[in-house]
């Protein structure tokens, strides 16, 4: 994903499902976590995974593995400062286009972190074998999703839209803030100059959102600012990063940066795992019982 907006989305993720109970996570990979406050602290329990979706785009002889890290930044009224750093995903892709993911479980939007780097969740991607495998490394199931054509993507997604459209159209209200004539918020992106990375070059771009004066109960206009790194080499996002008055800095980037490939045992399902082939959206129980030690 290396659209502004996909940069957003990732930085944004988190929706009250249930106010003050239940928290949500989505990744743009299909995989997302549901999770509790406990004692102050955001705990994932749960991780649900989209049905079949078409193949990730197939990158052959660009093979690296990455780390990748989140950084959250912000000041508080009375001046205390808070900044946190914690390492959010591997991230591994060999020469046939064969992609790994690990995210861990604990990285959270308050931002929540942990000492140890608790539970993952392993997802392989083999546009060669056709198939992707969420992994629970916890009881050693593998979860096999077929990859669909483009035609059978569009399939399931027009069924799930239509399903969609008739809800949202059942929901729908009009926001009583919002006059007729009442201004939303002004979207801007632009180009900037590109950086140099490795050798290769960086796409630089950038967003800011402004909120008008007055629509969320502001006295002055509110100025999302977010800039985005893009890799044409490796067709991967570098860095991302956001700032805003209302919930400070919050930067993703990939550290630890390798152009060789990785371990092929990466992209094989252990031989000890079970395989079970998934159709529909499906959830892993994490077996998380109590709240993580706060660095």
């Amino acid at each position: 994903m290396n659209s502004l907006a996909g940069v957003l989305a990732r930085l944004f993720l988190f929706t009250f499902l249930v106010p003050g109970i239940v928290l949500a996570q989505e990744q743009d990979d299909g995989i997302g976590m549901e999770g509790h406050m406990r004692n102050g602290s955001l705990v994932f329990e749960t991780a649900f995974v989209d049905g079949p979706r078409s193949g990730d785009p197939v990158i052959v002889g660009q093979p690296y593995s990455a780390v990748q890290v989140s950084e959250h930044s912000e000041t508080l009224a009375d001046g205390t400062k808070i900044h946190s750093k914690w390492e959010s995903a591997r991230l591994y892709r060999d020469a046939q286009g064969r992609t790994r993911t690990e995210r861990f479980t604990w990285a959270g939007a308050l931002p929540v972190h942990t000492v140890e780097p608790g539970r993952r969740i392993a997802r392989i991607s083999d546009p060669v074998a056709g198939y992707v495998h969420v992994l629970d490394l916890r009881r050693h199931i593998a979860h096999r999703l077929k990859i669909l054509t483009e035609a059978e993507f569009a399939e399931r997604i027009r069924n799930e839209e239509n399903v969609e459209a008739t809800t949202e159209a059942q929901q729908a209200a009009p926001d009583p803030r919002l006059g007729a004539s009442s201004p939303g918020p002004e979207v801007k992106q632009q180009k900037l100059a590109k950086n140099l990375f490795e050798g290769g070059e960086l796409a630089v771009r950038q967003m800011t959102i402004t909120t008008p004066k007055g629509l969320e109960g502001n006295d002055r206009p509110l100025v999302l600012a977010c800039e985005n790194q893009y890799s044409e080499e490796l067709k991967s996002t570098i860095l991302s990063k956001c700032s805003d008055p209302r919930a400070g800095d919050n930067i993703t980037r990939l550290e630890i940066l390798e152009r060789t490939d990785p371990d092929p045992a990466l992209f094989q399902v252990p031989t000890d795992y079970i395989v079970v082939d998934e159709v529909d959206q499906f959830r892993i129980d994490l077996g998380i019982a109590d709240a993580p030690k706060q660095r």
